[in-house]
């Protein structure tokens, strides 16, 4: 009882204020309120960190800009990435459910795939990409240690991303990146 009162207060915060959209995400037994505004200043969920998301773009961004040796392969510069509202949903939801369930993987505690959140929360896609981390406290640590990850750092690194968002819930790190169909 105590978890629905504390969603609908949620829930009914975000809308008497009227500034963000929200949708509501089946996850099991949980509905979970996602913003789909185009930035956030307070959490949505439990343990959520609010994160800077102008550090976070400037610390890809001048990756993306400098080119980069991902494991052995060079990967030249491309364009800035830009922090879209609708993917970080799609973030939050992989990091909340990772925090929740105690787990870590690509794969959602409900079979999702990272294509899948974006398709629930409304973002239609051409291309997806995620990274994960856990156990991280810092933006510029997490960044860091995704760069000196060959995987990691590729997905960074890919010119076809035009967007891209992160979140954070405990220390459970979801980073989506996007382009739109």
């Amino acid at each position: 009882m105590l978890k629905i009162f504390s969603l609908l207060a949620i829930l009914f915060s975000f809308l008497s204020a009227q500034q963000n959209n929200i949708v509501l995400i089946s996850m099991g037994d949980l509905i979970i309120p996602i913003s789909t505004s185009s930035t956030t200043t307070t959490p949505l969920v439990a343990g959520e960190v609010v994160l800077n998301q102008d550090n976070l773009l400037a610390l890809v961004n001048n990756a993306r800009s400098s080119g980069q040796n991902c494991g052995g392969i060079y990967y030249p510069p491309v364009a800035d990435v830009s922090w879209n509202g609708t993917v970080e949903s799609s973030s939050r939801i992989h990091s909340d459910d990772m925090y929740r369930n105690g787990f870590f993987s690509h794969t959602g505690s409900d079979g999702s795939l990272p294509w899948d959140r974006l398709t629930r929360v409304g973002y239609s896609w051409s291309n997806v990409g995620e990274n994960i981390a856990w156990g991280y406290t810092s933006e510029e640590s997490v960044i860091a240690a995704w760069l000196n990850s060959p995987g990691h750092c590729s997905n960074i690194m890919r010119s076809f991303f035009t967007h891209m968002a992160l979140s954070r819930v405990g220390t459970y790190w979801t980073q989506s990146f996007a382009r739109p169909q």
